[in-house]
């Protein structure tokens, strides 16, 4: 990230997160209010401009480098929250709509892959922000509830949901209810659960 921020230097957003990294990671302070409030600012920017990766077009070089961004910005907040510093709804509700949020690229194979990749690890960045935090929102709710058929992010955030599902399977996830069902529905996504799901369920499990 660093060689990304140098990059970037004549960007005002970018500068002040790279004081800021140095302010929390090499003098071990908190980030504070002010430095969440900049976490927000960047899980909200639309596009960070003036780069260009090598053999990309420039608008696919804004979108992966926004994506890089909002990725090590997402681990920031990660690290608040591992640190017991108190996050606002209004900073989550931010990291949730970076699922929502990703633009469409070309149809250059390798932009594709590294952004399929940027993806990958910011949905699962906001998985374990909702589970430590244990917070969701009405948008993510819906998005679940609203699944006729489970899929990666309605089986992850099912626990964190409220019904009723449209989904039957989703419905048994919620209530874990122990049954066949059950069983074979988690046999069947096991590959496709964060390790923080996992261990809710059987913590959840145990306390039946």
């Amino acid at each position: 990230m660093d060689t990304l921020m140098n990059t970037f230097s004549n960007n005002k957003i970018v500068k002040e997160l790279q004081e800021l990294s140095k302010k929390v990671f090499e003098e071990k302070e908190e980030f504070g209010p002010d430095g969440l409030s900049l976490l927000k600012r960047v899980l909200e920017t639309v596009n960070i401009e003036d780069m260009r990766i090598k053999n990309f077009s420039k608008s696919d070089s804004n979108i992966i480098s926004t994506l890089i961004f909002k990725q090590n910005t997402l681990n920031f907040v990660k690290y608040a929250v591992e640190n017991r510093e108190t996050v606002t709804n209004d900073l989550l509700d931010s990291v949730i709509d970076v699922l929502y949020d990703i633009k469409d690229c070309s149809k250059n194979l390798a932009v594709i892959l590294e952004k399929q990749r940027l993806e990958r690890e910011i949905f699962y960045l906001v998985v374990d922000i909702c589970y430590l935090t244990k917070y969701t929102n009405e948008k993510l709710q819906l998005s679940v509830r609203e699944k006729t058929m489970p899929d990666e992010l309605s089986v992850n955030f099912a626990l964190l949901s409220t019904g009723p599902f449209k989904s039957y399977e989703l419905s048994v996830l919620n209530e874990l209810k122990i049954n066949n069902v059950l069983v074979n529905f988690l046999t069947g996504y096991k590959n496709k659960l964060r390790k923080i799901v996992k261990e809710t369920i059987i913590d959840e499990v145990c306390k039946k």
